[in-house]
């Protein structure tokens, strides 16, 4: 990879097998203007498929990240909001990302923040209810993923 090699290089990328497991290793040598110094680490990067998490969001610190949710408790006529997070998507940006969002089935979108879903608990509600969130990469047919959770309204 000479183009991404040279004293002012400090980044390299390169485009990973797309199938999980997949492992690439990659060197890096390094060594003073008259190479008497040399030093070579090694990485070795395994391809995981896609994952997404989603968080419980708090407008004043964004998403809390101390746990991703798999229920959650909450009182009826609260609003809150989730933000779902992609792990091991190839992206360029965030617009190559498509986030779904569904309640019991329905499907539920905010197109300003394709990511948080903000939620307005009824007053009368009660019981429990599915969500689920479906992420594709637009720009990658193979990459796509889902998380659900449970809300549970006392």
């Amino acid at each position: 990879q000479t183009a991404q090699s040279g004293s002012v290089k400090r980044t390299f990328s390169f485009y990973a097998s797309v199938g999980n497991g997949a492992v690439h290793e990659v060197r890096l040598k390094v060594s003073n203007a008259d190479k008497t110094i040399t030093s070579v680490k090694t990485v070795v990067l395994k391809v995981r498929d896609p994952e997404i998490s989603v968080y419980q969001e708090y407008t004043a610190g964004g998403p809390d990240m101390s746990r991703a949710i798999k229920s959650f408790k909450a009182f009826a006529g609260e609003e809150k909001e989730f933000r779902a997070l992609p792990y091991f998507f190839s992206k360029n940006n965030e617009s190559d990302l498509k986030y779904s969002w569904a309640i019991e089935g329905g499907n539920v979108s905010d197109d300003d923040r394709p990511n948080i879903l903000r939620l307005k608990i009824p007053d009368d509600a009660a019981g429990s209810f599915n969500v689920e969130v479906l992420v594709n990469n637009l720009k990658s047919i193979v990459q796509h993923t889902g998380a659900r959770f449970i809300i549970n309204i006392f």
